[in-house]
């Protein structure tokens, strides 16, 4: 009996530990947004998963023409801002940034939780920078989502 006990205990543990908050990811269809961007030179992965339903999505460039901005709306108003750069983007002061990893690639995770929190990191020729603002809707997104929306890029 006491085996089977520990056993269970182990098993809900082991469940716990290995669920993250981007398990709940739903599919977006980035097709349409591909082609957009690819018509301004650009080819990178952009997101194939967000943990709520995307209804809009605007680019908007810049006069540099070194990156790109991609507005996406959610249902309730939640918004997500990802900024696409050809360059190297470095930060000014790292203090509050906490390291994390993307498919295996090194990245920051910042946030106020009042404002926004912000995913930034590098993957072939591009930095990605996404970000949400926590001001524009009551759904809460956790790191664990934002992770899970970057490592859903192709």
């Amino acid at each position: 009996m006491k085996k089977i006990i520990i056993l269970m205990i182990t098993s809900i543990f082991l469940i716990g530990c290995n669920s993250s908050g981007g398990s709940n990811l739903v599919t977006y269809d980035n097709d349409k947004l591909a082609k957009e961007i690819e018509e301004k030179g650009f080819k990178p992965k952009l997101p194939t998963k967000f943990p709520i339903a995307i209804i809009n999505h605007e680019i908007s460039s810049p006069p540099t023409n070194d990156h790109f901005i991609v507005d996406f709306t959610g249902e309730k108003g939640e918004y997500f801002e990802l900024i696409i750069w050809d360059k190297l983007v470095t930060w000014n002061d790292n203090s509050n940034q906490e390291e994390i990893n993307i498919n295996g690639k090194e990245g920051s995770y910042m946030s106020d939780e009042v404002l926004m929190s912000t995913l930034h990191w590098r993957d072939g020729d591009y930095d990605y920078i996404l970000q949400y603002y926590h001001t524009f809707s009551d759904t809460k997104i956790a790191k664990a989502d934002l992770i899970g929306i970057a490592e859903s890029f192709q």
